[in-house]
C-alpha cells in the first residue's frame, strides 16, 4: 500500500467515526426516552385506575346523600 492509500483509508475511518458517534449517541437517547415514556405510561395507567375507583366511590356517596336528603325531607313534613 502506498502512503496515499493509507491516508485515504485513515481519512475514511475518521469520517466514519465522525458520522457514527452522533448516531450512537442518538440511539442511546432514544432508548432512554422510550424507557421514560414507558414508565410515564405505567404511572398514567395507575392514576386512571385510581380515578375510576374514586369516581365509583363518589357516585356511591352521592346516592347516599340523595337517600339521606329524601329521608330528611320526609321527616320534616
Amino acid at each position: 500500500m502506498t502512503d496515499t492509500a493509507i491516508m485515504a483509508l485513515l481519512g475514511f475511518a475518521a469520517a466514519l467515526l465522525v458520522v457514527l458517534k452522533p448516531i450512537l449517541n442518538l440511539n442511546t437517547s432514544i432508548t432512554e426516552l422510550k424507557a421514560s415514556i414507558d414508565q410515564f405510561r405505567e404511572s398514567v395507567n395507575k392514576l386512571d385506575s385510581r380515578i375510576t375507583e374514586h369516581g365509583k366511590e363518589i357516585d356511591k356517596i352521592r346516592d347516599q346523600v340523595v337517600d339521606h336528603e329524601a329521608r330528611i325531607k320526609a321527616l320534616e313534613r
